[in-house]
């Protein structure tokens, strides 16, 4: 497909990656670039360096939201982490999402090691429960 036959946004853009993406992309040199590297480049003054991230604060994929300039991949999890947190009500200072049961509880509910594994579940998760008496079920029936 050339560039004749794609869309053109009335700003000069094209859409990046089919509908489910829904970056724009913009065309300079025959090259194509993502547009919200091109404003942050822009803002930043020079270059972004090797391995930065781009992050939408709102979440949104729209050209117009506040863009944040992450140092790396997990500098940029970290963020979604934290927002995820404060949407579901939490301070993400202080709070955690349990990974089975979805609530929002103090980090001191959770057991000591969850940092490390990345998962946090509660210490007493009635899911996380029902889930490993359902795995240990069916690894019995497995060994029978």
């Amino acid at each position: 497909m050339t560039l004749d036959a794609r869309v053109r946004n009335p700003d000069g853009t094209y859409a990046a990656g089919g509908p489910s993406r829904n970056y724009r992309m913009k065309y300079t040199n025959g090259k194509s670039i993502l547009l919200h590297r091109v404003l942050a480049e822009r803002a930043l003054g020079k270059p972004l360096p090797r391995g930065a991230v781009v992050h939408h604060v709102d979440g949104t994929k729209s050209a117009q939201s506040q863009l944040v300039i992450c140092q790396d991949t997990a500098y940029h999890e970290l963020l979604h982490v934290r927002g995820r947190v404060k949407a579901a009500g939490g301070n993400p200072n202080t709070d955690r999402i349990c990974s089975f049961c979805q609530q929002v509880k103090p980090i001191a509910h959770f057991l000591p090691n969850a940092a490390n594994r990345h998962r946090w579940f509660c210490k007493r998760c009635p899911a996380r429960t029902e889930r490993c008496r359902q795995w240990r079920a069916a690894r019995r029936e497995a060994v029978a």
